[in-house]
């Protein structure tokens, strides 16, 4: 495992010497005849400075000015009304600053100046912060100016940053490209260990950038503070081009662990990142990476973080294969090199699905869809015993609040092996979550088979499911909960005959064919109230106020399933006990021409019943 490397000196200035002083800044008169002189000791600067003066003469004469150190020699001899510049001074401990007016004979002379010293290092420090600033923001032609000037390409910032890591930073390739043909160092790093390459991988940086720096000989497997080579962060970041970069330069990356024993696949499924997937994946399989220090595999992140399409590609790449000899081998040597000991070597040899599974459910039972997805995935995965007994094992070791939602969820789907193994792990068949029974969302959604498995396991069919079909009251609908719809009312909205045929199952005469009936008759299921009357179910079953199948039927306006429940032998003479007959409820309901249809196909004796009757099937 390489070692991380050493961070970059910084080139800063020293904290006993200041950059810039203002020396003296001030007005003077000068007598006619007379001079003026400023002296400027330099012995804080042995290594040079820069002297910085403005001056001028108020009233706009000229005036003999000269600069010269203590050695006597001139750095500047020059006359005017006024001046500014900088003047470089170096071998000298004092300056004297002198205006002339000795040649006057009546004028005074008024001079308002400034003077200021700057240090060599100043003006290397101000070059440096540009050049920081110009490899980050540009422009080119700045960090070239600033390089030519002398300022250290390994220079950094307060961040321990170099030119060559803001330039990659904000993806200046073109500055990148200077800085390395400079000799700009890829080994350096940051304060917590990153180097230029760590960086472009975090940033997400084009593929053009990485491989520039791994052509300048970037070390590809250089950890930083957290073990981390540049592979572990592209994976972490979602960077599939940069990923495939690295690898391809050093493929012992992809096997690298970090400080917390993550490789890059860990990473790569706890963030969900699927897109970088098939990369890792390919050389060794979803178990090559065996697990980190806290004894997770890639699977059991990815559950973890309820990443379902990771979920699904990790498994669909055998990441729940039984393990060779030498794979269990190797999870137990890694899981005792983590520190876990006996206990952890006999978890990373046990049963990964049960552990997933445990994970997903005790998510799912916080209302988060993706574990409720993720936990239906794994419940559905593999055939075999030894995976049924596995999954019954994780749900067991779930809270058994999250199993109830779960069964919904799987009845919902259909997903008739979860459904098994939850109930065999006790789940009960009346769960219910979100207003709904498991036996009605297998019911809404037409799984016949589901629905019959349910029922043989004790599913309650509750009483009064036809109550209020056509407006009456009544009890609870069959297989629902307070404030939702039952599992009959659910089957026959949707309008499946199988699931509601296995909801009847053999009681066809009972209250679960009556109720089947009405609810169809109500709905206007028309072919399924005919299939119902053929299996057997009474043609003269009713509810608790004593309507029919016709007056559920005739109360909704049905007039084709009216049609057809006469000719099966409905009577429309008879009355609900109210002593309202179909014919009425229909016009009460406001269907007249229901109600004509029924008098025209009725039997001669039943229509003149019907007429002669004080109802008001008379007004029709």
């Amino acid at each position: 495992m390489a070692a991380a490397p050493a961070a970059a000196p910084a080139v800063a200035p020293s904290t006993d010497i200041p950059d810039t002083f203002t020396f003296s800044a001030t007005e003077c008169i000068i007598e006619a005849g007379s001079t003026y002189e400023v002296p400027v000791p330099l012995t804080d600067h042995p290594d040079g400075c820069f002297l910085i003066y403005k001056w001028n003469e108020k009233v706009g004469g000229a005036t003999h000015f000269t600069v010269h150190t203590d050695a006597g020699r001139m750095l500047l001899d020059e006359v005017n009304h006024q001046s500014n510049g900088r003047l470089h001074v170096s071998q000298a401990s004092r300056l004297t600053l002198r205006w002339d007016n000795s040649s006057a004979w009546l004028n005074a002379l008024t001079v308002a100046y400034e003077v200021k010293v700057v240090s060599d290092r100043g003006v290397q420090n101000t070059l440096r912060a540009r050049l920081l600033h110009a490899s980050r923001a540009g422009p080119l032609s700045l960090v070239e100016q600033c390089l030519d000037r002398g300022v250290p390409v390994e220079s950094v910032d307060d961040s321990g940053y170099t030119p060559l890591m803001l330039a990659v930073l904000s993806q200046q390739r073109a500055t990148a490209e200077l800085l390395l043909s400079r000799g700009a160092a890829t080994s350096a790093s940051d304060r917590r260990g990153n180097t230029p390459l760590h960086l472009a991988s975090l940033q997400r940086a084009p593929a053009v950038v990485v491989q520039l720096l791994l052509e300048a000989k970037a070390e590809a497997l250089a950890r930083n503070e957290e073990g981390m080579a540049a592979a572990h962060i592209a994976a972490f970041t979602g960077g599939a081009e940069a990923l495939g970069l690295l690898l391809a330069a050093s493929p012992g990356s992809a096997d690298s662990r970090d400080a917390h024993g993550n490789t890059p696949l860990h990473l790569a499924a706890s963030a969900g990142h699927a897109s970088v997937l098939a990369a890792l994946l390919e050389p060794a399989g979803a178990r090559a990476a065996g697990r980190n220090a806290r004894g997770d595999s890639p699977l059991s992140c990815a559950v973890g973080a309820g990443h379902t399409e990771v979920v699904a590609a990790l498994l669909a790449a055998g990441a729940l294969d039984p393990p060779t000899e030498a794979e269990a081998a190797a999870a137990q040597a890694q899981a005792m090199a983590n520190g876990g000991g006996g206990e952890a070597a006999a978890v990373a040899a046990g049963d990964e699905l049960a552990r997933c599974v445990t994970r997903a459910a005790a998510g799912a039972r916080r209302e988060a869809a993706t574990h409720r997805e993720i936990a239906l995935l794994l419940l559905g995965f593999g055939e075999a015993e030894a995976d049924g007994a596995a999954c019954v094992r994780g749900l067991r070791a779930a809270p058994p609040t999250s199993l109830g939602g779960l069964l919904v969820a799987a009845c919902g789907a259909g997903a008739k092996l979860p459904v098994l193994r939850l109930l065999q792990a006790d789940a009960s068949p009346d769960s219910a979550a979100g207003g709904r029974t498991a036996l009605s969302a297998a019911a809404e959604h037409g799984h016949a088979a589901t629905v019959s498995l349910l029922m043989r396991r004790g599913a309650v069919v509750a009483e009064g499911a036809a109550a209020g079909a056509a407006g009456g009251g009544g009890g609870t609908a069959v297989g629902s909960v307070a404030g939702g719809e039952g599992a009959m009312a659910a089957a026959v909205r949707a309008g499946h005959t199988p699931a509601v045929r296995a909801l009847v199952g053999a009681h066809h005469e009972g209250r679960e064919g009556r109720d089947a009936l009405l609810l169809a008759a109500a709905a206007g299921r028309t072919g399924m109230a005919l299939v119902l009357l053929e299996s057997g179910v009474p043609v003269d079953a009713r509810d608790e106020r004593g309507r029919g199948a016709l007056h559920h039927a005739a109360a909704s306006g049905h007039t084709m399933t009216v049609l057809a429940l006469l000719r099966k032998g409905c009577s429309p003479a008879a009355l609900d006990d109210d002593g309202t007959s179909a014919a009425h409820a229909a016009v009460l309901a406001g269907y007249k021409e229901t109600a004509l249809a029924m008098l025209r196909a009725a039997p001669p004796d039943d229509a003149l019943a019907l007429l002669s009757s004080s109802s008001p099937a008379k007004s029709v």
